[in-house]
C-alpha cells in the first residue's frame, strides 16, 4: 500500500513539473509578443530585410528570459513557489536593467552583423569579415551566460558582461553545453515546430541554468568565502 502511494506520489510530482515547464513556458511567450507578431506577419525569412525592426522586437526576450532562468533556478534547488509567482518575480525584479542590458546586447549584435555584411558585400576585406564575424559569433555565444548572471545576482550591467566574457572563456565546457542545447532546441523546432513551441523555452532555460550550475555554486561559494 505504502509502495502505491509512494508510486502516486512521484508521478503526481513529474506531473506537477511538466506543468511547471508548460505554464513558465506560456509565460514566456506571453512576454514577447512582439517577437511573435513580427514572425507572423512579417516572416522569419525577412530577418536579414528587416534587421533592426527585428532586434526592435527582440528587446522583449532578456526580461522573459531572466525569468525563465529564474523560474528554472528555483525548480532545481528545490524552492519553487508555483511557477507564475516565481516567473513573476524572475520578471519584475531589475526589470530596468534587465531591459537595458537586452537593448545594449541587441545593438551590438546589429553594429556586428552590419560590419559583416558590409566587409563581405560592399567592400569585401576578408579580415575585416572574419573579424565582425567571430564578435558577432562571440556576442550570440555569450547571450546565455549574460542573462543567467544578471537574473540571478545583483551587478552593475559592466560587471556583468565583463563576467559573462570571463565565464565564456574560461569554461569551455559550460559554453559548449549552452550551444549544443540551443542546437538541440533549433532541430526540435526543425523537425516539430507547433509542439516544440509549447515548452522549448523552459526547457531550454532549465538546460542553461543545469549545465551552469556547478559555476553558479562556485561563484556563490568564492563570494561568501
Amino acid at each position: 500500500m505504502f509502495g502505491e502511494l509512494f508510486k502516486i506520489e512521484k508521478i503526481l510530482g513529474f506531473c506537477e513539473k511538466v506543468c511547471c515547464f508548460f505554464v513558465v513556458n506560456l509565460l514566456f511567450l506571453l512576454s514577447v509578443i512582439p517577437v511573435l507578431l513580427f514572425l507572423l506577419f512579417v516572416g522569419i525569412s525577412q530577418i536579414n530585410l528587416y534587421l533592426p525592426l527585428f532586434l526592435l522586437c527582440m528587446t522583449s526576450v532578456p526580461p522573459a528570459f531572466c525569468a525563465v532562468l529564474y523560474a528554472m533556478r528555483r525548480m532545481i534547488d528545490g524552492r519553487e513557489r508555483g511557477p507564475v509567482k516565481d516567473y513573476c518575480k524572475g520578471y519584475r525584479t531589475d526589470f530596468l536593467q534587465k531591459y537595458l542590458l537586452g537593448c545594449g546586447h541587441m545593438l551590438v549584435l546589429f553594429i556586428l552583423w552590419t560590419n559583416t555584411r558590409f566587409f563581405i558585400q560592399t567592400i569585401p576585406i576578408r579580415p575585416f569579415a572574419i573579424l565582425f564575424g567571430i564578435l558577432f559569433a562571440f556576442a550570440v555565444i555569450i547571450s546565455p551566460n549574460l542573462y543567467l548572471l544578471v537574473s540571478r545576482y545583483v551587478l552593475h550591467n559592466l560587471q556583468i558582461i565583463k563576467s559573462a566574457i570571463v565565464m565564456t572563456l574560461t569554461r569551455p565546457i559550460g559554453t559548449l553545453g549552452n550551444v549544443a542545447a540551443l542546437g538541440v532546441m533549433l532541430i526540435l523546432f526543425e523537425i516539430a515546430a507547433g509542439t516544440a513551441v509549447l515548452c522549448m523555452f523552459s526547457i531550454y532555460g532549465f538546460l542553461v541554468v543545469f549545465i551552469n550550475l556547478r559555476t553558479l555554486k562556485t561563484l556563490e561559494e568564492s563570494q561568501q568565502s
